[in-house]
């Protein structure tokens, strides 16, 4: 079985040109993969133990399809990301000023 997060979905990894599509494409991306909500912040990590692994295991896959679809130069910035709304935030925040 494939991982949709790491195969499907193909697009040209974000590099600093194609902020504006690479960000409306992954938004779609994570949307389809019902992720966006981990990536936006719409969804915390639960307070009930019982269901932080399931919460974690989405968000790791969510930072993964990130990750999987940017430039080896860009993907220097979310190396220290821990959560997939980190990942995305950071980048929102520095790639426009490149």
């Amino acid at each position: 079985m494939t991982d949709d997060s790491s195969s499907s979905y193909r697009i040209e990894p974000l590099n600093g040109d194609n902020y504006h599509t690479w960000r409306i494409q992954m938004m779609d991306i994570l949307a389809k993969l019902e992720l966006w909500e981990y990536v936006a912040g719409t969804t915390s990590l639960p307070t009930d133990p019982s269901q932080q692994p399931a919460w974690r295991k989405k968000d790791a896959k969510a930072l993964r399809a990130i990750r999987l679809r940017v430039a080896k130069d860009v993907l220097v910035y979310t190396q220290d990301a821990t959560t997939s709304k980190e990942a995305w935030d950071t980048l929102v925040r520095i790639i426009p000023r490149l």
